[in-house]
């Protein structure tokens, strides 16, 4: 048995990888260093990441505790030369453009419950926490937004 927020976690993920978006994405749940430049360039990665799980807000029957846990999803993407604009340098807007569209997408896949197993979680709240970040586009010529999904979950102790 593993911590509630890592099984919401990983439901998420799958939710994700059953999902069609605008742009194919391959799912992971990690503890993302999204401070960090990335690597590699020119590949997206979508990190789903048990953030916090709230203290017990109340005893729900006895034996049972709910839990408040909260799921973020961060896009992230290393921009290479091929997708910047000849006359600036700077990152074309397009291909800016297309990343808060799935940052968004992904946002509205989740506003409502997508899990049939109800013990993973039951889906209370969605936030684009971050549609885009300037630090990032500026310092690491690196796209990174993120959505934070909210959920209780109910377990025995």
């Amino acid at each position: 048995m593993a911590a509630v927020d890592i099984d919401i976690a990983d439901a998420v993920k799958d939710a994700l990888e059953a999902g069609a978006f605008s742009v194919a994405i391959e799912p992971v749940r990690s503890y993302a260093e999204w401070d960090d430049a990335l690597e590699d360039l020119n590949t997206l990665h979508v990190d789903v990441v048990p953030m916090q799980t709230g203290p017990a807000t109340e005893l729900e029957t006895r034996g049972e505790v709910e839990y408040t846990c909260e799921i973020d999803i961060g896009v992230r993407y290393r921009f290479g030369t091929s997708e910047s604009e000849s006359s600036t340098g700077r990152v074309a807007v397009e291909e800016v453009d297309r990343l808060k569209l799935l940052v968004q997408e992904i946002a509205e896949f989740f506003m409502t419950d997508r899990f049939d197993d109800a013990t993973a979680g039951i889906w209370q709240e969605t936030e684009i926490k971050l549609g885009w970040s300037r630090k990032h586009l500026r310092q690491m010529r690196q796209f990174f937004g993120f959505v934070r999904l909210t959920f209780l979950a109910t377990r025995a102790i």
